[in-house]
């Protein structure tokens, strides 16, 4: 615990956490159908446009990522994945919610195919996590 708010070593414990925290919630949530996936996929769009384009333009600052990087607090929660940029001290970031809610979708695709006992590449699921990954 000692390394977890340090940037060389830190961001590894931060990531295994959020890692088993995604594992956790993509085990224990279910969508009930298509429409429910849809629309929680279509609001939180909009929900990040806000937070993290709007959310300047009224508070100075995007919400959004002063959230998710601690904001100015030296603390680091587990709620993005970091990736060193190449630069020291640099990192992208990619929030748990950018995996988490599209991965419930990705799980309910898996299911249907093994429901319907589809083939891998002609059910929905190959194609749902090459969109994911093109997108």
């Amino acid at each position: 615990l000692v390394y977890r708010n340090d940037d060389a070593y830190g961001w590894l414990l931060q990531n295994t956490i959020a890692t088993m925290l995604l594992l956790t919630i993509q085990s224990t949530v279910r969508l009930p159908n298509l429409r429910t996936g849809t629309a929680l996929l279509v609001c939180t769009f909009f929900f990040d446009i806000f937070w993290v384009f709007v959310s300047p333009l009224i508070f100075k600052k995007s919400v959004m990522i002063e959230v998710a990087t601690g904001g100015g607090t030296g603390q680091s929660v587990p709620m993005v994945l970091k990736v060193p940029s190449g630069l020291p001290g640099q990192f992208k970031i990619l929030g748990l919610g950018d995996i988490a809610l599209p991965g419930l979708l990705i799980s309910m695709l898996l299911r249907h195919d093994l429901l319907r006992r589809s083939r891998r590449l002609r059910g929905y699921f190959v194609a749902g996590v090459v969109g994911y990954a093109i997108g």
